[in-house]
């Protein structure tokens, strides 16, 4: 929808074709609500998982890449968002760099959120990607690169994993909950996508 709100100054019959199947998009899952807990996702109730996923110039007209989160809290959906990266990036391992860095600043303030409930200081915070550059970097410590915006990121991140803030681990792509957020869904692969993420 943010999208498309881009496009309403001159829209094209493209455009018009996306807002159709937005609107039948919405008509047909008016009726999903968020499971309370549904253990059958297999998160434990004691962490946080952070599902992210980053594409490469997923944003044709900026070429700027696109993230996504899923976020589950006490096994229950909390958030599941896309946002536009804020500069171009030139590689996969810098856009996946980028969304990292973003969901650690969404980690602090989770972190914040629980602290006042008295008992989020006690749970794991787990970031899931299928970025495996991006995994393998920050848990050894050896950045090869001499861009700047990427090692200040970097720096970011790895400073935060040895604090034991946070643990990042590498998970296939087919298995990223947050993988149908960057790529266009059909009907079939959107109902799998609802039914992952517990939708009902």
């Amino acid at each position: 929808m943010a999208v498309l709100g881009r496009y309403t100054a001159q829209p094209s019959t493209l455009h018009w074709e996306a807002v159709k199947h937005l609107l039948q998009y919405l008509r047909a899952t008016s009726d999903y609500q968020s499971t309370i807990y549904d253990p059958s996702l297999g998160h434990d109730s004691l962490s946080i998982f952070y599902y992210i996923d980053a594409d490469l110039e997923g944003e044709a007209d900026m070429s700027k890449s696109n993230l996504s989160i899923v976020i589950y809290t006490c096994g229950t959906l909390v958030i599941w968002k896309l946002k536009k990266q804020c500069v171009v990036t030139q590689s996969t391992i810098q856009a996946e760099m980028n969304c990292t860095a973003y969901i650690k600043m969404q980690i602090d303030w989770l972190r914040d959120l629980l602290s006042e409930t008295g008992f989020g200081s006690a749970m794991t915070r787990r970031i899931l990607n299928d970025g495996l550059n991006c995994v393998m970097t920050v848990n050894s410590g050896n950045l090869q690169s001499d861009s700047r915006h990427l090692r200040l990121r970097y720096h970011l991140i790895h400073e935060a994993i040895v604090k034991g803030k946070f643990k990042i681990k590498y998970m296939a792509g087919t298995e990223i909950l947050a993988d149908s957020l960057t790529k266009a869904l059909g009907g079939v692969k959107l109902g799998e996508f609802v039914e992952d993420i517990g939708l009902r």
